[in-house]
């Protein structure tokens, strides 16, 4: 990663060195490597709870309680955060262009990964359970038992995850 370029038109420079470009992606620099590092430093509400909740460990949870064939789904329903960032839900309704390019993105995601686009009513729904869970326990019960895990730890299990549901070793590279 010594010659990387910090500013390089519309691309960004990814965890494992890909410059992608989020307007036109190109799928072969879309990697599950660099989805789990992103998420995994990812804040689930905009960082606006008591506690830290990556993205990763949220989509972990989601793929834990769906049933196959929704798991890999569940894992990567929210796979364009890693180069889009997390927005939240009454902030993304105003940006329309924005809303586009997160849709274009994860088409392109989807279609690498062999899930659909859009995601499936099964894997929305659980999405918004773990969503109401979250909020309880980390925004209204600031006290909760509930402690997520660190970034590293997120990384690993969705990297295991993934490795599981494609029956293939993934390492934390």
């Amino acid at each position: 990663m010594g010659n990387q370029t910090l500013y390089a038109g519309d691309c960004i420079l990814t965890y494992s060195g890909h410059y992608l470009n989020v307007f036109d992606p190109n799928p072969d620099y879309i990697c599950i490597e660099d989805i789990a590092h992103g998420l995994s430093h990812m804040p689930r509400f905009a960082g606006q709870t008591a506690k830290f909740l990556s993205v990763a460990e949220h989509s972990f949870n989601v793929s834990m309680s769906l049933r196959q064939p929704f798991c890999l789904e569940g894992l990567l329903h929210d796979a364009s955060e890693t180069y889009l960032m997390d927005i939240p839900k009454p902030i993304k309704q105003h940006l329309p262009d924005y809303v586009k390019l997160e849709d274009n993105l994860m088409r392109v995601i989807a279609a690498k990964f062999g899930i659909p686009f859009p995601i499936s009513p099964e894997v929305k729904i659980e999405d918004k359970r773990q969503l109401e869970f979250e909020h309880f326990h980390l925004r209204v019960k600031k006290d909760s038992a509930f402690t997520p895990m660190d970034s590293e730890i997120a990384k690993e299990i969705f990297l295991h995850r993934y490795g599981v549901l494609i029956n293939k070793e993934v390492t934390n590279g």
